[in-house]
């Protein structure tokens, strides 16, 4: 059986990328959690703020491309039909 694919191109790529990002803060989080300085809970809130609205902007141009290539996909069929 195959798998469905999540992420069209070229969102594979980025959401890849974004990734190695959310890497990046994951650490921030456990170094904060353990030193308590100001300036890096707000690199760490910076951080975890735009990975998560980069994941949420990437999930959204991915849906529409994915229904775009769904009806494109649909008025082909019907062509090819006709």
């Amino acid at each position: 059986m195959k798998t469905a694919k999540v992420w069209v191109a070229p969102y594979d790529k980025w959401n890849r990328i974004n990734e190695r990002f959310n890497s990046v803060a994951f650490i921030f989080v456990i170094v904060t959690i353990f030193f308590h300085p100001l300036w890096l809970s707000l690199i760490t809130g910076i951080a975890w703020g735009i990975s998560s609205a980069i994941f949420f902007v990437l999930l959204w141009l991915n849906e529409r491309k994915k229904h775009r290539l769904v009806k494109a996909d649909a008025q082909r069929k019907q062509h090819m039909n006709d």
